[in-house]
């Protein structure tokens, strides 16, 4: 077991995914949970190699990333993020970082 960073959940803006594996690195963090949107990018434009030897060179594992899909909302956008998943999945396997979550609130309206 490791200790990893999710930025967003102390409300600390980190940068970019190179930015952010630093301040995960120099921090004492073992992981960090990544954009994967970001992550695909990345890996569109410079190849998964590039953003593997961004984690390697630093010792940082991607540790997981958010479920990008607000289900709780209007049904035409959930179902358009719903058909960008496997583009995102698929960067996540690349990544080996196989670790996703959304919210249940503990409420109903």
């Amino acid at each position: 077991m490791y200790s990893a960073l999710n930025a967003g959940a102390i409300y600390v803006y980190a940068g970019s995914l190179p930015e952010l594996v630093i301040k995960a690195k120099s921090s004492g963090f073992k992981g960090v949970e990544i954009s994967i949107g970001e992550a695909a990018d990345m890996i569109d434009r410079n190849g998964v190699d590039a953003v593997q030897d961004i984690l390697k060179k630093s010792g940082v594992v991607a540790s997981g990333w958010s479920l990008p899909t607000d289900w709780r909302r209007d049904d035409t956008k959930f179902h358009e993020e719903l058909a960008a998943l496997p583009r995102l999945a698929k960067a996540a396997a690349a990544l080996e970082c196989r670790k996703s979550a959304t919210w249940i609130m503990s409420w109903d309206d």
